[in-house]
């Protein structure tokens, strides 16, 4: 699990982690280099209503159904997208949770729900998913090394 991994690069028993940012935060000590910046993104279906966006506005995602990423494979992600919406006055409404990026795909599509992510995950998407960036995001998702 990502903690015991943490736990053994802040004693040296590991040299690097590239891990999403996100991960990063709140972590006494622990220094990164960001590998790529981006803002927070929308995830969704190309059938999907919002999906001929250039850039969505986070109220506009407020009464959406969202699928979450799978705490033991993307830690982190789930709170700090929370985060990011409740400074945007709302908390995502999630409706299942999936393992892979495959998972979440077929979920999004099975309950018409979104998933919130960085753009890095565009180079692996089938043609008919969509990311688009929100709006006011800023570009503190990404990856990094640690």
């Amino acid at each position: 699990n990502f903690g015991q991994l943490r736990q053994k690069l802040m004693s040296g028993q590991l040299d690097i982690m590239l891990v999403p940012k996100v991960n990063c935060d709140g972590v006494p000590g622990l220094r990164y280099v960001y590998l790529e910046r981006s803002p927070l993104c929308v995830l969704l279906h190309e059938s999907h209503h919002l999906a001929g966006a250039q850039v969505i506005a986070f109220p506009s995602i407020r009464k959406e159904f969202f699928i979450a990423w799978d705490e033991n494979e993307v830690p982190g992600a789930n709170q700090a997208h929370c985060m990011a919406c409740q400074r945007h006055g709302f908390t995502p409404s999630y409706v299942a949770t999936g393992k892979k990026l495959g998972d979440v795909l077929m979920l999004m599509q099975r309950f018409d729900a979104l998933a919130l992510t960085s753009q890095s995950i565009s180079r692996t998407l089938p043609k008919d998913f969509r990311i688009i960036p929100l709006e006011n995001s800023d570009d503190s998702f990404g990856l990094v090394c640690a």
